[in-house]
């Protein structure tokens, strides 16, 4: 089971004390996800994720996930931090476009 934890608010993720108190939430849940951590910061969002790796064991699955362009930082784009699997994923991923995001799904 992984964890997610953060903070949103007008320019939380200019304060040094959120940021602060956001690693330590997730540092306090590496029990949780041990494999990996994320962190995203921005000007009125501070997110932090620990890693399970149970099917997808590659980089992957490093979060918080980019869209296809990788500009999942710049102001504007939608971040994705996912607490969850797809359990037919190797359906799924015959079922999914092959340019879009087949390549990231692993069966």
């Amino acid at each position: 089971m992984c964890g997610i934890a953060g903070v949103f608010g007008n320019q939380v993720g200019l304060d040094p004390a959120v940021v602060e108190g956001v690693r330590r939430m997730t540092e306090a849940q590496v029990h949780r996800g041990p494999d990996d951590e994320g962190w995203l910061q921005m000007e009125d969002l501070v997110l932090g994720h620990r890693r399970l790796s149970i099917v997808d064991l590659s980089e992957a699955g490093k979060q918080p996930m980019p869209n296809e362009e990788a500009t999942v930082f710049i102001r504007g784009a939608q971040p994705i931090f996912v607490n969850n699997v797809i359990q037919n994923n190797a359906a799924v991923a015959i079922t999914i476009d092959a340019n879009s995001l087949n390549d990231r799904l692993v069966a």
